[in-house]
């Protein structure tokens, strides 16, 4: 309840200067995505850039500063590499969606299928990437304070057989 309750402050006072700074952090984006798209040969120009941005840096570092089992300094090392990950993500975010209208574009069908996708795709990512980045720097061992087991690996190992259970009981002497 303790980090619950210090995320839900962290975020809260993060959401404003997020608000506030909005527009101008979204029209920077836009001229950001625009310069990468022309290195590889698109010509792209955005009048506006409606993505979560800055709230998902916002809710990203709430999570850093919320983590209560990690260090001060772990949480700004954890800020200081999982914020420019993040505003990477920002800016693959609609290089992808461009990519994919670029492909579609001449067939009718696939457009609006495509257009659904990335739509829905780009409304996520932030929300994913900043939970996502937060996990892997930090959110393991805030997870495991807490009682939850957290391991990115151990949904692929194998679990023991029934069968190696049983025969493990059978081999044990009886009293």
């Amino acid at each position: 309840m303790r980090w619950i309750g210090r995320f839900a402050g962290w975020a809260t006072l993060l959401a404003l200067p997020s608000w506030w700074l909005m527009e101008p952090y979204q029209h920077a984006l836009g001229v950001l995505i625009a310069a990468v798209s022309s290195l590889i040969g698109w010509n792209v120009e955005f009048s506006e850039v409606a993505l979560a941005a800055p709230f998902d840096l916002a809710v990203y570092a709430a999570l850093c500063l919320a983590s209560v089992h990690t260090s001060w300094r772990r949480r700004r090392r954890a800020l200081g590499l999982g914020l420019p990950i993040l505003i990477a993500g920002e800016v693959a975010g609609p290089m992808l969606m461009i990519a994919g209208w670029m492909m579609t574009h001449k067939i009718p069908a696939e457009l609006e299928a495509t257009t659904k996708f990335t739509g829905r795709l780009l409304e996520s990512i932030p929300w994913i990437n900043a939970t996502a980045v937060w996990l892997a720097l930090l959110g393991a061992e805030e997870l495991q304070a807490l009682g939850i087991r957290f391991t990115p690996g151990a949904a692929r190992q194998k679990a023991p057989s029934a069968g190696g259970r049983l025969r493990r009981s059978a081999e044990s002497p009886t009293r």
